[in-house]
């Protein structure tokens, strides 16, 4: 039985994924590190049964770091392995520094900093530098950080469901109003400029522009976020003007899948209009998001925005559509019938069960 320490100071949806598909093989052991007060309710209760979770509030700055290090010199050397997760970096640093290549570590950087913000990010270089094995989310991040910090030991792990979240396509409607559903991160730029420091950045998960223009074409647009409405004044007004918009809020993951089976095409990319940085720009279009397998897991066609990998994806396997400027909405949809079996196929071949078997693979050739 191998003793996995899992770090993730803000658990994501991927570590769950990871730690849910762990958890069926029966061969792994485990312990999680992260917030509780923010995180624990994230995490489904089959789930937290079977692990041990570990409280602890990550600060970046001397004397709680100083406190992680000796709270984890403490526990970490009853493990055989320990799977980091960024963002942040910084704790990472104090992982490599306590464990002193005594006991294997995994770098999974689902989220290269320095290329989202162009900016050298020293926490992440020493990271990437110093880990036994990095996780990317998508193979083409493996040539840039082998530019950018030498010749690693990197492996690609996709952020799927597993085969059980499976949901048929539904059959086509004969009505000219559809359903398009998004779930997940959003922006509302109204909100942010009444910020002392707005969050340009995160600009990329503007979906406003593309909401309105959904409705406007007379099709249903349904949210799915965990962002409180009161942050979203932009898109509350659409709420307001059209009836065909339909706020959501927050729901548990398992019914989330279950919930977007409802509807005919799920949004997946990002907005550029206010990004400035060509590294930015460089990374989401490298991005492999989440959503894009959860839409096709549960059964929704996606439709991909500015997201080269995600576009090239469902070119390749001929499972969603590319939104082109300039081309609306319903034209889009009309380029070309999917053929519903190739859920099943992509199901099979991507689901978290074959890909644990390859993280499995990675901890095996660490282990040796």
């Amino acid at each position: 039985m191998r003793k996995i320490l899992i770090i993730h100071p803000k658990c994501c949806i991927r570590a769950i994924k990871q730690i849910e598909g762990l958890l069926s093989t029966g061969s792994c052991s485990i312990s999680l590190i992260t917030h509780k007060a923010k995180y624990l309710e994230k995490i489904p209760d089959e789930i937290k049964n079977q692990i041990n979770i570990i409280n602890f509030r990550f600060r970046n700055n001397y004397f709680k770091r100083l406190i992680f290090k000796i709270f984890l010199k403490n526990i970490v050397f009853n493990y055989n392995l320990i799977h980091c997760h960024n963002e942040p970096n910084y704790y990472i640093v104090d992982v490599l520094k306590v464990v002193k290549n005594q006991i294997p570590v995994v770098y999974d950087i689902h989220d290269f900093t320095s290329m989202r913000s162009g900016i050298y990010n020293k926490n992440e270089a020493f990271a990437y530098e110093n880990s036994n094995a990095i996780i990317h989310v998508n193979n083409d991040f493996i040539e840039y950080g082998n530019n950018l910090y030498g010749q690693k030991n990197c492996f690609t792990i996709y952020s799927t469901p597993s085969k059980k979240y499976k949901y048929k396509y539904n059959e086509k409607k004969t009505s000219e109003s559809l359903h398009f559903v998004y779930q997940g991160g959003i922006y509302d730029k109204e909100f942010d400029l009444k910020r002392t420091k707005p969050r340009v950045i995160s600009s990329y998960r503007n979906y406003l522009p593309y909401f309105t223009e959904i409705l406007e074409e007379g099709h249903h647009v349904h949210l799915f976020t965990a962002t409180n409405p009161k942050n979203l004044p932009g898109y509350m007004k659409l709420n307001e003007k059209f009836s065909k918009f339909h706020f959501h809020g927050c729901i548990d993951y398992k019914q989330l899948l279950k919930k977007m089976n409802e509807f005919d095409f799920g949004i997946t990319g990002f907005n550029f209009d206010d990004i400035k940085e060509e590294s930015a720009i460089k990374y989401l279009n490298f991005a492999m998001g989440n959503k894009l397998f959860d839409y096709i897991f549960s059964g929704v066609k996606p439709i991909v925005i500015n997201a080269d990998s995600m576009a090239n994806f469902v070119k390749e396997n001929k499972c969603g559509y590319v939104k082109e400027k300039r081309v609306s909405w319903s034209d889009t949809i009309k380029e070309f019938d999917i053929d519903d079996n190739i859920q099943t196929e992509i199901v099979n071949e991507y689901c978290i069960e074959n890909q644990i078997q390859n993280l499995l693979s990675v901890y095996n050739s660490l282990l040796k």
